[in-house]
């Protein structure tokens, strides 16, 4: 399968073998080719097959056995998967056996920026930002900030609640369901704000995971990104809460 040098390249591999596990051609429980063949087979750095692995891994549907291999984990087929999971982070906290806790740290309005214009594949406007903090027993491990065009706002004025899951903001103040989300993770350093905020030392790296939900014919209707304290966070415990249907 040909690459397309139009897209970041590690998107592309993971969209690929994704969609082998998807389409059965890697079954559950059956063992990748190797790295370097896969490399090979893909006209792709080494490197960029071994990131795409660990997105995939990271989003619970590969497993990686040391010396070993990296095999397609057993599913229930009746969830969803990388491309479309959507996460619900307080259920994560509490699937790992700890208290979670939401703090809302702002919600104001602004002008988009060049970068969530492109995301939300709209010409820059007016947006609404929502800040928040999760807390996992009191520690804090998910600094979230999420965007949605004010035009989509059902009400002007509305006093919008800032503690409500994705599914439910959406449906409460925009009368829209989501769809789907599109994923990107990443390891990036911190800005200050969220360096200071989950309480991180100096030149720590941590997850950075970009999604951008999607209605039903496909049109963006918010940006995420989170930013996941890499020590307290495990992400095997990320879980979709709705399936394809």
């Amino acid at each position: 399968m040909q690459i397309k040098r139009h897209q970041p390249i590690a998107e592309q591999v993971t969209q690929i073998l994704h969609q082998r596990i998807v389409d059965g051609n890697y079954p559950p429980g059956s063992k990748l080719p190797s790295e370097e063949d896969l490399a090979i087979e893909l006209g792709v750095s080494r490197g960029t097959t071994r990131s795409a692995l660990a997105s995939l891994a990271a989003a619970g549907l590969l497993s990686r056995k040391q010396g070993d291999g990296t095999y397609v984990r057993l599913i229930d087929s009746s969830q969803n998967s990388l491309m479309h999971a959507i996460w619900e982070y307080t259920r994560m906290i509490e699937e790992s056996g700890r208290r979670p806790n939401i703090s809302c740290l702002s919600i104001e309005k602004r002008n988009s920026s060049r970068k969530e214009s492109v995301a939300l594949e709209i010409e820059p406007q007016e947006i609404m930002e929502i800040i928040r903090i999760f807390y996992a027993d009191d520690k804090p491990i998910i600094y979230s900030v999420n965007i949605f065009p004010v035009r989509l706002l059902k009400f002007n004025g509305v006093n919008i609640n800032g503690n409500l899951g994705i599914q439910e903001f959406t449906k409460t103040y925009a009368g829209l369901e989501i769809d789907r989300v599109d994923v990107n993770i990443s390891p990036v350093l911190p800005p200050d704000k969220v360096r200071s905020n989950l309480l991180l030392g100096e030149r720590k790296p941590i997850l950075r995971i970009e999604e951008t939900f999607r209605d039903c014919n496909k049109t963006p209707i918010i940006f995420a990104s989170n930013y996941h304290a890499e020590d307290k966070l495990n992400l095997n415990n990320i879980r979709p809460w709705y399936s394809l249907g």
